[in-house]
């Protein structure tokens, strides 16, 4: 029975782990969408240094200075796979674009100026907390990366479909065997039952020990 449900949390987890799959394609999907003029901003200066002919090195430290001057588009570039044409960004999803949106229209200017520069720390650490590590192709548009990642998204839910259908069908099977190894189980543990003490030649006899210790027969 251990074995069932081993399989069936083997089951669960690998159904569960395609569906995070997707949702997370959806996530960078829709971030990408979000912050599409930065994406293709990004992807455009990095090209840009390629084509001019810097090395691999020679952009990332000039990334790296950028990003220390607070250049915004520098400041998304989480990391540099330039030997596969990939670049990383950080990018903040819809919802916390939303949410600062509503801060810088809404916030409230009631508050010290302490409290606002503790809020806005912690807020900055939230935001940052917030944002997604999404790796993009240089060779492609900003639209195209997304694309991909809703295509990787349908790829893993085929997938779910799948191993649904393959696990089920297995689940069963394992079931069926389980039960017949624990009937057999049950079987052969009967045959194997034998007596606590094997018995003395003389115990098919009617027999007793005298207190000086002859043994009598009849």
């Amino acid at each position: 029975m251990k074995k069932l449900t081993s399989a069936r949390s083997e089951h669960e987890s690998r159904v569960s782990a395609l569906q995070s799959v997707q949702t997370l394609n959806e996530r960078k999907a829709q971030a990408i969408e979000a912050n599409l003029d930065k994406v293709e901003e990004a992807i455009a200066s990095v090209n840009s240094l390629l084509y001019q002919g810097v090395d691999w090195k020679g952009i990332d430290m000039m990334i790296s200075n950028a990003r220390r001057a607070g250049n915004p588009v520098a400041e998304l570039v989480g990391g540099l796979k330039l030997a596969d044409g990939i670049i990383t960004l950080l990018l903040a999803e819809e919802r916390a674009e939303e949410e600062k949106e509503l801060d810088e229209d809404g916030g409230d200017v009631s508050e010290s100026e302490e409290e606002s520069d503790t809020d806005e720390g912690v807020s900055k650490k939230k935001k940052e907390q917030q944002k997604l590590r999404i790796d993009v192709r240089l060779v492609l548009s900003g639209w195209a990366n997304a694309r991909e990642y809703y295509s990787e998204k349908k790829t893993a839910a085929v997938k779910e479909g799948k191993t649904i259908q393959a696990s089920t069908k297995a689940l069963k099977n394992t079931e069926r065997k389980v039960l017949t190894d624990l009937k057999k189980g049950l079987t052969k543990e009967k045959q194997l039952l034998r007596p606590v003490r094997q018995q003395m030649w003389f115990e098919k006899f009617y027999f007793f020990i005298t207190t000086d210790g002859y043994l009598v027969l009849g």
